[in-house]
């Protein structure tokens, strides 16, 4: 994991041109938790110096889904998540579920919380 310096946000006033147009809010499912500014193109992926901070080539994304634009997958957004959430919405208990699953009440709230927060349980 990277450390930035105490002043990394400061530093970066695209990152906040960004979130002020997208009204601090996931483009895609709408979150407004875990927000990360996206670069669209991945220029220094691509073999460019510096990345490209032009702010049509970036877009506000919560973590789940700046990982699934990344391709890459979160500890828990697997097929898990989405038979925890079907249980849910068949009118199962978190203790329920959780019972189902093999983990505690608790740990399916903080699942859902951490990786649905657009979901309301």
């Amino acid at each position: 994991m990277r450390k930035y310096s105490y002043n990394y946000k400061f530093n970066k006033p695209w990152l906040f041109k960004a979130l002020e147009r997208d009204k601090n809010c996931c483009q895609s499912c709408k979150s407004t938790k875990n927000i990360i500014v996206h670069h669209i193109d991945e220029s220094r992926k691509n073999g460019h110096k510096y990345m490209n901070n032009n702010l049509d080539n970036l877009k506000t994304l919560c973590k789940v889904c700046h990982a699934e634009a990344h391709r890459i997958t979160l500890k828990y957004n697997n097929p898990r998540i989405s038979l925890i959430i079907e249980l849910r919405e068949n009118g199962l208990s978190l203790g329920d579920v959780g019972h189902h699953i093999g983990v505690s009440r608790q740990r399916i709230w903080q699942i859902l919380h951490r990786f649905r927060p657009d979901l309301t349980f």
